[in-house]
């Protein structure tokens, strides 16, 4: 006695979304390859400019308190 396999009536379509979700999937791997390589882009300017604002910062920092000094010293040259 043979037996006869019982074939799925519902492969064909269950393949055809399989295929589908992989190549979709597919895409999107390579979507998010090169939006994290920009992103990673932007971080390297972004630090860049966090730099810069810290040189900034300090200036500000430094020439108000030479400005005070000089305006201290100014005050005292005025009493003496």
């Amino acid at each position: 006695m043979a037996t006869k396999s019982v074939e799925n009536p519902h492969e064909e379509q269950q393949k055809t979304l399989l295929n589908r979700i992989v190549s979709n999937v597919k895409k999107l791997n390579d979507v998010l390859e090169d939006m994290n390589s920009r992103i990673q882009e932007i971080n390297e300017y972004n630090r860049d400019i966090v730099v810069l604002s810290q040189f900034w910062t300090n200036y500000n920092r430094n020439a108000t308190f030479n400005l005070m000094i000089l305006s201290n010293n100014e005050k005292v040259d005025y009493i003496e």
